[in-house]
């Protein structure tokens, strides 16, 4: 099953919003051997869409593409757990 998600990602004082696109195979456990099989999923893509600073009485949207290319690397592995959790 294809899916469209989108969801915030907090890491220190930044909250990221993430668009993400993946699908999900719940794969199935009963019946003949021949017809199981385990479930799947992969991340197609993501991107960051909106990153905002929040610290004490401060907030401060980031929307400079340079930093956010930086942040999206920089943290590459977490997102892609939390877009791949986000499958299941």
């Amino acid at each position: 099953m294809r899916r469209d998600i989108t969801f915030t990602l907090e890491i220190e004082s930044l909250v990221l919003t993430i668009e993400m696109e993946g699908f999900y195979n719940e794969g199935k456990y009963s019946g003949m051997p021949e017809d199981c099989y385990p479930p799947e999923g992969e991340v197609e893509d993501w991107s960051i869409v909106k990153v905002e600073l929040d610290h004490d009485c401060t907030h401060i949207d980031i929307t400079d593409a340079v930093l956010i290319a930086k942040l999206d690397k920089m943290h590459e592995d977490y997102i892609l757990d939390e877009c791949m959790s986000r499958l299941c």
